[in-house]
Order: structure tokens, then C-alpha cells, then sequence
């Protein structure tokens, strides 16, 4: 197993990946280019990595827009595409949502951002593919007039893809195929006013293979849970907290037939989109097994599918938790890692 932790270093131009092995002890650094993001493809044993080229001193249209792919044991660059604009400024901080690979490993998407043709204050999202087999870069069918919080793969066939959206769209999920203009909306609250920013908008989501489930929190703590049509999508649970406790942006992850929920103490660290507590639920049943509590706030956690552990991230003390999941207790730490590490995956 290999740890990767990505490092925006504030904002440079530039970015560190740290590779961790946490038997050896050791941290090896790789450097990446401005705003990356990156997704392990379990297919093809591939780390994917969406950045911008920046020349500093160059007009605009020097600057390029890559698709990279790396061996997951060497991390040494197998192939690159170049892609159109990517929406690298309407990404987050804590977590990679632009770039995923489909269910059999032979495509590779990521998303075009351009403005709406009719308005400039509405941003329109189309999807690009890579195939692997065919060395193509395509364009699909279907385009969202709205801001993603995620999107991302589902089902058995490499077609299947999902919107998670807000903006003119909050609270909905849009069931689409890379070949068809076809969409199908699912909204999983009433009806909320677009551009409305509330604590029950939802904020965050993670897609549960196992059980084809996109699971979405609100702020307040509501839990919604979305499937392709005709399987029914609705309020899954509701985290017994109040305020000043909120779930911040993006803080849900799945594995090990459990979900994870990150939870800010005070509206400080919902500002920073930091979590000082992560609860584990049953997914099953739906029930709360333990609440743990972490060392300092974290902007982002993973879970080991094979292996007992909570991995967090703390950008303001440049450290690596590491949790044990059957105790709650903290394993071990690595400080001193970088300067600013904003995201935490795992390579198994």
C-alpha cells in the first residue's frame, strides 16, 4: 500500500505529490503542475492527473490543459493528451471531482467548461473522454447548464455517468450516457430557489459502488441517498447534530460497507472546511457505529478498503493522521509533510 498526498503549496504554480510507504517510512516527492487533480484507476493501475501548464511571461493562449497517466507502482508517466479548458478555478480544495476513469478502465473522463451562448453569467459543462484503446480524444452529447459539486461513473456500462449539481440546479443529481442527449434530473430535497446557498443544500457526495449509491449530505447533517431511475432516491438519515455542528464541503467517503461523514465542531472550521469529528454509519441498515475524533482538524480524510485505517490530512500543521478505525485512536503521524496538504487517496 502507498499513500499519495497532494500539496498545493498555497496556491503556487506549481504542486507536490508525496508519495508515502507507510511500512518503510519513507516520503518520495513528485512535482505536478498548477491545480492538479488526480484519480487512481484500479483498472488499469494508472494514477490519473488533470493539470494546467502555466508559462509564466506568455500570453494567454500559452498556456495547455493535460490529461497524464502514471504507473502506480513507479509513478513514471506512461502517456499524456492534451485536453481542452478544464474548470480548474470551480474545483475544491479537499478533494479531486474532474476527472474519473468508467467501470472497464478503457476510458478516461474529465470536464470541458465553457460559458452558455446566451448567458455570461451561467457556465455551461460538456464531458470529453479519452480512449485508451483507440489513443481518441471524444466529446459526448450531453451538456449540464449548471455548477457540479461532483460527477463521476456508474453501473456496468462505460457509458453510465452522473451529475451531482448546484447552482441553477441545487439538490439534484442528472443521470446521463456520453452518447446520448437523454437526461434524467432527480431532485432529492423540495424545491429550493436556484443560486439559494442554505444549510440544506447539498454540499458534498460520494458514489458507493457496491450498492450503485451516490450518497449526499446537506450542511445541517441530512443524508440523501440517489439511484439511476426507476430505484427511489431519498433522505437516507439525519446526523443527530445542530448548530454550531455542520458537515462542510465535500467531507463523505465510502469503503468497507460503511460511510464516513466528516463533521466541523464550530462555524471556524465550516469556513476552513475543516472536520474535527468523522462518523462511521452502517450502510446496510443505516445506523451510527462510532464518532471519531481526530488529533486537529482535518480538510481531508480517506478509509483503506483492506485495512482498518482513517487516513486525514491537516493543512495548517502539514501533518498525516493515521486512525485506527476499530479503536478510534490515533496510530501514528507524519509532520513536517510539505507546506500546505490538502488531499489524502490511497493506492492499495
Amino acid at each position: 500500500m502507498k499513500i499519495l498526498v497532494l500539496d498545493p503549496r498555497a496556491g503556487d504554480r506549481v504542486t507536490d505529490l508525496f508519495i508515502i510507504d507507510p511500512n518503510r517510512r519513507t516520503v518520495d516527492a513528485m512535482r505536478l503542475n498548477y491545480a492538479p487533480e488526480m484519480q487512481l484507476d484500479a483498472s488499469s493501475r494508472e494514477l490519473l492527473i488533470v493539470e494546467t501548464d502555466l508559462y509564466e511571461g506568455a500570453a494567454n493562449d500559452a498556456t495547455t490543459y493535460w490529461l497524464r497517466m502514471y504507473d502506480a507502482e513507479t509513478f513514471r508517466r506512461v502517456r499524456e493528451v492534451e485536453t481542452p479548458v478544464r474548470p480548474m478555478y470551480a474545483g475544491y480544495p479537499n478533494r479531486s471531482t474532474r476527472v474519473r476513469s468508467s467501470v472497464s478502465g478503457r476510458y478516461v473522463y474529465m470536464q470541458e467548461l465553457c460559458t452558455h451562448p446566451e448567458r455570461l453569467d451561467l457556465y455551461r459543462t460538456w464531458l470529453r473522454r479519452y480512449d485508451r484503446r483507440l489513443d481518441v480524444l471524444e466529446r459526448g452529447i450531453p451538456c449540464i447548464d449548471s455548477c457540479s459539486v461532483d460527477f463521476g461513473t456508474l453501473g456496468t456500462s462505460d457509458e453510465d455517468i452522473f451529475f451531482h449539481l448546484t447552482c441553477e440546479e441545487p439538490n439534484t443529481i442528472a443521470f446521463a450516457r456520453f452518447s446520448s442527449a437523454d437526461i434524467e434530473f432527480v431532485r432529492l430535497t423540495d424545491f429550493m430557489t436556484a443560486r439559494t446557498y442554505t444549510l440544506q443544500e447539498t454540499c458534498g457526495s460520494w458514489f458507493d459502488a457496491p450498492t450503485q449509491s451516490l450518497f449526499c449530505t446537506t450542511r445541517e447533517g441530512s443524508i440523501y441517498r440517489a439511484r439511476q431511475p426507476p430505484a427511489a432516491s431519498a433522505l437516507w438519515l439525519r446526523l443527530p447534530i445542530e448548530e454550531p455542528r455542520t458537515v462542510p464541503l465535500q467531507h463523505v467517503h465510502s469503503s468497507r460497507g460503511r460511510l464516513f461523514v466528516g463533521v466541523a465542531r464550530d462555524r471556524h472550521e465550516r469556513s476552513l472546511s475543516l472536520v474535527s469529528e468523522v462518523w462511521e454509519i452502517a450502510i446496510d441498515d443505516a445506523t451510527i457505529q462510532q464518532v471519531i475524533a481526530l488529533p486537529s482538524p482535518v480538510i481531508n480524510f480517506v478509509t483503506a478498503e483492506n485495512t482498518p485505517l482513517l487516513l486525514g490530512v491537516d493543512p495548517y500543521r502539514s501533518a498525516l493522521y493515521f486512525m485506527d478505525l476499530t479503536s478510534g485512536k490515533l496510530l501514528d503521524q507524519i509532520t513536517d509533510l510539505g507546506m500546505t496538504p490538502a488531499e489524502v487517496q490511497v493506492v492499495p
